[in-house]
């Protein structure tokens, strides 16, 4: 992957106060706008595991955070998104989920 190949859109919802929204709410939003982001999540636990390094959610986080140019915000790999990807992730991919190393949340 490189950084001409993924760009991430700001969403741009007037109706909703982005301060209000639950986790869950925001990952909506911002799989919306970015089909493709969980592709690139995939692609990144992919690579990670094939390499033998630590695939951990929020490592997957830095490395997209590295590698996917933002447009506009630069934040835009939100902290915020990481439990719900994750989720995602092990509904979606259980087999590649049970190889990422995880732990409770906290509460």
């Amino acid at each position: 992957m490189t950084v001409e190949q993924l760009t991430i859109e700001s969403a741009s919802d007037v109706t909703a106060d982005p301060s209000s929204l639950t986790p869950q709410q925001k990952w909506d939003r911002f799989v919306a706008t970015n089909p493709h982001a969980k592709s690139a999540i995939v692609h990144c636990c992919i690579q990670l595991l094939e390499q033998g390094r630590r695939a951990t959610i929020a490592v997957v986080w830095e490395e997209l955070r590295y590698r996917v140019h933002t447009s506009g915000d630069p934040y835009r790999w939100d902290n915020s998104l990481r439990a719900p990807a994750a989720a995602w992730l092990r509904v979606r991919h259980p087999g590649l989920a049970r190889h990422m190393r995880t732990r409770k949340a906290r509460r």
